[in-house]
């Protein structure tokens, strides 16, 4: 429908429209002032979109791309009332374009009308009920009226007709939220490869396998997020999170002290997670302050042992140095 143009065709344009004004005709010149508004919506000045549009339907109003591209332009400005208005004119001439039903329903959205814009997008689908946007927009305005059951049918129909990650991805999400681990887990696993094992993946994994008492595999998510670039700097409560699950779950304290010495290293403060752990205890939150405890008591020899040695490294150093203090760990 958009046709582009650069900056200097606009003002080509502006001089054959100059040239134009005491014998055009006025179908080619609202033609013309169409372009121009085209070329103003490509540059994102709608303003000056919105005034060529006016005018090119001054002179011929029959030109109903110029009005749905005004509809358009309202609605990047705010004019909501406006553009409904010019699209439920479009609508009337043809009660069965998806194109204005989908302005429609997005008009109504961005007006916080979630009901109406379900109602046109699922009038869409009375149309062509293979419509993936319309699909996809249901599945997104369902979740967010929180009407689960609602957008996960959407998704799943729109996996019949496309299996994408992004759908998996939001059907995920969604079964996570009904609590629905096995689901989810099948569907985070699927997009290990599909996605190339994106940061976000293994961290959603981390957590369900977690819930899902599933320890030795939260152990590889563990292994797999630190090894991401994405880690940036959760490295060392990452690092402490995978020693409390080795040493209380998978009851490998060897490798439970090898990272909780590598997240002390890295500048861990452990005082912050007893505090944590006490605050959740008293606010009967998630974190369970008896595995807190437990791991404090293991990891407090620890801590005073690193302690002992990192002051033992210290006086070396000082010593090789001189009187220069040469700090490596």
């Amino acid at each position: 429908m958009n046709r582009l143009y650069s900056v200097s065709k606009i003002f080509a344009l502006a001089l054959l429209l100059a040239s134009c004004q005491s014998t055009p005709q006025r179908e080619e010149l609202a033609r013309d002032y169409y372009n121009v508004g085209n070329a103003y919506f490509d540059l994102g000045q709608f303003d000056k979109a919105a005034e060529y549009y006016n005018r090119s339907l001054e002179l011929d109003s029959s030109i109903n791309q110029a009005v749905f591209n005004l509809a358009r332009t309202n609605l990047e400005i705010g004019n909501y009332r406006t553009s409904l208005k010019l699209l439920n004119q479009l609508q009337e001439k043809d009660p069965v374009n998806v194109m204005v039903l989908e302005m429609l329903a997005y008009a109504y959205y961005k007006m916080d009308k979630t009901d109406e814009a379900v109602e046109h997008y699922e009038s869409i689908l009375g149309i062509n009920a293979y419509n993936k946007r319309a699909l996809y927009n249901l599945s997104l305005l369902e979740k967010e009226r929180e009407d689960r059951s609602a957008a996960r049918f959407y998704l799943n129909r729109l996996l019949e007709l496309e299996d994408k990650v992004e759908y998996r991805r939001l059907l995920a999400e969604l079964a996570v939220a009904d609590d629905d681990l096995e689901l989810a887990i099948s569907l985070y696993e699927s997009m290990l490869v599909d996605d190339q094992g994106s940061y976000d993946t293994y961290e959603a994994l981390k957590d369900l396998y977690i819930s899902a008492e599933q320890y030795y595999s939260a152990d590889e998510m563990y292994h797999r997020l630190l090894s991401s670039s994405g880690v940036g700097d959760n490295k060392e409560s990452l690092l402490f999170e995978r020693c409390r699950i080795e040493f209380l779950y998978l009851e490998d304290h060897v490798t439970a002290q090898e990272h909780l010495i590598e997240a002390l290293d890295l500048g861990f403060f452990l005082l912050d997670v007893y505090c944590k752990a006490a605050v959740s205890y008293f606010a009967g939150g998630f974190l369970l302050f008896q595995d807190f405890f437990e791991i404090v008591k293991y990891s407090i020899r620890f801590l005073v042992a690193v302690y002992i040695y990192k002051a033992f490294i210290f006086f070396i150093e000082v010593y090789q140095g001189g009187c220069g203090f040469v700090i490596n760990r």
